[in-house]
């Protein structure tokens, strides 16, 4: 007496279950790798906006413009504006550059820090809530007295 009971469909559904939870793991490992790619892309974009950021004022520093009228803050995309054209445009600063100009004899030593503002927390002069970072360049200039 060899009678079967049930269809045979049960070692199939087992197989399906498991080829369908492997495809959802190689899903999931994917669109956390992209995810992660894509924070990394955006990490670099802002790296080198703020390389570029730095380089510009050091160099206009070092043309002769006072780090007065060049305090520089930019918005989100990255558009640069004076302090005070942001403040009379209420434009929210997401990135600010902290600029520090020493002169040490004949020496002018420059510092521009790109700090990270939340992306468009602070405004203006509102420095409090500035903290991260982005990139520092450090800069010196030989600027000769007349009578040497």
């Amino acid at each position: 007496m060899n009678r079967r009971s049930g269809s045979g469909s049960g070692p199939f559904l087992m197989e399906m279950l498991v080829v369908v939870g492997f495809f959802i793991l190689c899903a999931s490992i994917c669109v956390s790798v992209f995810a992660k790619a894509d924070r990394l892309s955006r990490d670099a974009d802002r790296l080198n906006h703020a390389v570029l950021g730095a380089q510009s004022v050091t160099e206009e520093i070092k043309a002769g413009r006072g780090e007065k009228e060049l305090s520089r803050v930019w918005d989100k995309a990255w558009n640069s504006y004076t302090e005070q054209q942001a403040e009379t445009a209420g434009i929210q600063a997401a990135y600010r550059a902290d600029i520090t100009v020493a002169r040490e004899g004949s020496m002018t030593k420059i510092r521009v820090d790109i700090i990270d503002c939340g992306a468009g927390v602070s405004r203006g002069n509102d420095r409090g809530s500035c903290e991260t970072v982005i990139y520092s360049l450090e800069s010196s200039q030989y600027e000769p007295t007349l009578g040497q």
